[in-house]
């Protein structure tokens, strides 16, 4: 379990934040680290599980954007 610290969560897991949000005005999703705006948000209230979920989830997502890219 993630240590608490003045009430923050600890991070052991990575973020994919580049520092650069640049949010899609349609899908309301970054489009450098194309997390959502409410993951963005919760990145350090959600657990080191979640957080790893959603990078497995970004992950597979980036792949797929690669293959399709090499389609068209």
């Amino acid at each position: 379990m993630p240590v608490l610290l003045m009430g923050v969560r600890s991070l052991t897991s990575k973020s994919p934040c580049q520092k650069i949000c640049k949010l899609d005005p349609i899908t309301d999703i970054c489009t450098v680290c194309d997390r959502t705006m409410q993951q963005i948000q919760a990145w350090t209230i959600y657990t080191d599980e979640q957080r790893s979920h959603i990078m497995k989830d970004l992950k597979a997502k980036r792949k797929l954007k690669n293959e399709l890219g090499r389609i068209n």
